[in-house]
């Protein structure tokens, strides 16, 4: 290979690198929710829809949880929106640690937050619901300060035999949350039965 020839190889793997990480940068903006870095609408539906048929295939069962904040109106009204974008950023926080590595938490925007989940071969849907809406709320009232008062309400849909529609089960928790709250703020209300039973262990 002549001189020249290396110059030129040389430069085109140094243009290449270079464009790399901007188009990297471009590809995370597109599907990621840019205060709490959790996957947004169009990357939960993407992955969530292949762990859903991924779990099909393999027999296991998968949950989806629609959570939503209680009281964080307040915390804007009375601290501001940096405050209220600290909450955000802990719930975050809080929701990766409360889930399992190759589950999926999303933010839909505003204080609502989506996961979908494998469960384990004997687990319940609503206990594991009611761990991690626990969770996260003990986590954020503690480590957030304006959050002391904000509460967690949840509603959860398990996959139905063979059902693979992750749209459906984000409906059906989605409906099961508004009207649990309707009822009673602070717990876990499940899509699967009445979607207005209070199904929470915590009263």
């Amino acid at each position: 290979m002549t001189g020249i020839s290396l110059v030129i190889v040389g430069g085109a793997v140094v243009f290449a690198l270079r464009l790399r990480h901007p188009l990297k940068r471009m590809r995370e903006r597109a599907t990621m929710d840019p205060l709490t870095g959790l996957a947004n609408r169009s990357e939960l539906m993407r992955r969530g829809g292949h762990l859903v048929a991924g779990a099909r295939s393999r027999g296991d069962r998968i949950m989806v949880t629609m959570l939503d904040l209680d009281g964080f109106k307040g915390i804007n009204d009375e601290h501001g929106h940096d405050a209220g974008d600290r909450v955000l950023i802990g719930v975050a926080m809080a929701l990766r640690s409360a889930i399992r590595e190759g589950d999926v938490v999303a933010r839909l925007g505003g204080d609502e937050f989506v996961t979908v989940q494998v469960l384990r071969r004997r687990a319940d849907a609503v206990t594991v619901a009611e761990r991690v809406r626990s969770d996260v709320e003990r986590d954020l009232q503690t480590r957030v300060a304006v959050a002391a008062s904000v509460g967690v309400t949840m509603g959860v849909a398990e996959a139905l035999d063979g059902e693979t529609d992750l749209k459906a089960l984000v409906t059906r928790a989605d409906t099961a949350l508004i009207h649990g709250k309707q009822r009673a703020k602070g717990h876990v209300y499940d899509g699967n039965s009445c979607p207005t039973e209070h199904v929470s262990p915590s009263d």
